[in-house]
């Protein structure tokens, strides 16, 4: 995939290391911590206003969004000036932040929400899940290649995405312990000034394929 995926069966090990680590605070009565498999995930609260949770307010809660040599926090008075990607970034995750569930499918290309064994389930129903806690997000452009399509230039980019969420419920994110991180690859089109996600791919799934 464009040359970067070399660089990702060099980088997996860094990529990868100690990403999931168990959450060390003390279970909290309103919030107790349930078992899913080998996963630990506080119980799921629908009614929760997360913007009153002291803990996830003291957490770093804006993105950090690189394209090429920039990098900055995107923020509501530049990123008119970081482009389109920028902004469908920050729309993507405020979807995810607000639990909402009903818009988030619109982020994704038909073909996706059609594809058998897709990584993201949640692109694929409607299944709710609540309020999620993001925070140390990361957007970072990693490679893009534009072709001609019928109706003009069609541009294919890549980005590596990761987050943490605080006290994790998982009923949108059941791959991560309490506070973990599993970096992502974010493959967008954009055609007609339309940008969806095509794909979401973790690291080790990326370095299998490019090893077949």
């Amino acid at each position: 995939m464009f040359g970067f995926l070399y660089l990702i069966t060099l980088l997996l090990p860094s990529l990868t290391q100690g990403v999931q680590k168990k959450h060390k605070e003390e279970k909290s009565e309103k919030f107790p911590i349930t078992s899913t498999g080998s996963k630990l995930f506080y119980t799921a609260d629908f009614d929760e206003d997360i913007s009153k949770d002291q803990d996830y307010l003291g957490k770093n809660r804006e993105i950090r969004y690189t394209n090429q040599n920039v990098s900055t926090y995107i923020t509501e008075q530049n990123i008119g000036d970081l482009g389109d990607t920028a902004k469908f970034f920050k729309d993507y995750m405020n979807t995810v932040i607000t639990g909402d569930y009903q818009k988030y499918p619109e982020y994704f290309t038909e073909k996706y929400k059609n594809k058998k064994n897709a990584f993201d389930k949640r692109a694929q129903d409607l299944q709710p899940f609540t309020k999620q806690k993001l925070y140390d997000i990361e957007v970072r452009f990693l490679d893009a290649k534009q072709v001609d399509g019928e109706n003009g230039k069609v541009t294919y980019s890549f980005y590596h995405v990761e987050y943490k969420i605080l006290k994790n419920n998982g009923t949108f994110r059941n791959d991560l312990d309490d506070e973990g991180i599993i970096p992502l690859v974010f493959s967008l089109v954009t055609e007609n000034n339309k940008t969806l996600i095509s794909d979401i791919s973790t690291y080790n799934h990326l370095t299998k394929n490019a090893k077949k």
